[in-house]
């Protein structure tokens, strides 16, 4: 039989308080990277590739 703690309650809300620090650091985090990643496609996808520019110059020329 546990016998009742009166500290464990503290000690469980400094631990879960962490915990949330934590979560929303990671959300963060997660909103960042994708932000990020978005940004890169689209920069690698609005960047024309060398054989096209090499035709495109071509074709001007």
């Amino acid at each position: 039989m546990r016998r009742y703690n009166g500290d464990a309650g503290q000690q469980t809300a400094r631990k879960k308080g962490t915990v949330e620090t934590m979560e929303k650091i990671m959300v963060v985090i997660g909103i960042w990277g994708m932000c990020a990643l978005c940004a890169l496609l689209f920069i690698r996808g609005a960047s024309a590739p060398v054989a096209r520019r090499k035709a495109t110059r071509r074709a001007m020329e």
